[in-house]
């Protein structure tokens, strides 16, 4: 065999080598590593103000959970001026979701909703509605004699995906999620024999990470990721 054959030879098995990493990497790009999953579910959220108020009248938090280390379940969180006097209230049909939900996620988001001494009022959960650009999307929470209707319409706006890494804008979080702004959203408590109250306000223009926003969207599919403990030691041993 020739010295020019054994070269070419060579050659042809390196380009197969480079083809084999290669195709390994693509595979590998298609997994997110940087942490395990915590969280699968939905996270849509209410934030409502007067025009002449630098903050929020009334703040809701909504949570449905598919997948989590404490089950499945579903828990509003919510403050509002008109619906619960000022003060925080927490409906779930699973407490432990709601203690773990408030010091993996809250904390980081909304730290009035992460008071783990508040109480959990225990409650049943549906929805309604389209998430059409036409529609109304509604969440209903029912307590006893009271029920508690979060709404989103007004959809004009184009959804987009969020991809925060681990580490990326949370230390030890990432989260992907769907976005679906809303132009309007209504949050209503009706109490058995008495008058519906409305809380006062309307969403208004946010941002997410830069991206045009609204201060009320729907948030589906949405799962976050924890950073592994192996992991975040050795980040911490490699630090400077």
């Amino acid at each position: 065999m020739s010295t020019a054959t054994q070269d070419v030879i060579n050659l042809r098995d390196q380009v197969k080598g480079l083809e084999c990493k290669l195709a390994k990497a693509e595979k590998a790009s298609l997994v997110d590593s940087t942490g395990s999953v915590v969280f699968t579910g939905e996270n849509s959220f209410v934030a409502l103000r007067s025009d002449d108020s630098a903050e929020d009248n009334t703040l809701c938090a909504h949570w449905r959970a598919v997948y989590s280390p404490e089950g499945a379940g579903t828990v509003l969180f919510i403050q509002s001026k008109e619906c619960t006097d000022g003060q925080v209230k927490i409906y779930s049909d699973n407490p432990k979701l709601v203690r773990f939900i408030q010091k993996e996620f809250e904390i980081l988001m909304r730290p009035q909703f992460a008071k783990q001494e508040d109480l959990v009022i225990p409650a049943m959960f549906e929805r309604a509605g389209s998430t059409s650009s036409g529609g109304e999307y509604s969440e209903i929470i029912r307590h006893e004699d009271e029920e508690i209707c979060l709404s989103w319409s007004d959809m004009v706006m184009k959804p987009f995906l969020i991809r925060f890494e681990v580490g990326g804008v949370f230390a030890d979080h990432g989260v992907y999620s769907n976005i679906m702004p809303a132009g309007k959203a209504v949050v209503k408590r009706q109490i058995k024999g008495a008058e519906a109250i409305i809380a006062s306000g309307e969403c208004y223009d946010s941002d997410m990470a830069g991206h045009p926003s609204r201060s009320s969207c729907l948030a589906l599919g949405e799962t976050w990721l924890k950073r592994d403990s192996a992991t975040a030691d050795n980040d911490h041993a490699t630090q400077p």
